[in-house]
């Protein structure tokens, strides 16, 4: 029962500076790879949605 882990233990974990700057440099990371491959997705879709755009209209205007 001595070894368990209460709150107060998981809160004081935290309080390191170390600790703190880790956390926030993992988190600022991720956030910006997550940023960067929703660019990149909205990007190649852009990309598809705009060749299929002058495919519909190169057939369009060269109807027989």
């Amino acid at each position: 029962m001595k070894n368990r882990l209460s709150v107060k233990s998981f809160t004081n974990l935290f309080a390191s500076r170390k600790i703190r700057l880790l956390t926030f440099a993992f988190s600022f990371f991720f956030f910006a790879l997550f940023i960067e491959l929703t660019w990149e997705l909205w990007e190649q879709d852009h990309k598809l949605f705009l060749i299929d755009q002058s495919i519909i209209g190169f057939v369009a205007n060269h109807r027989i």
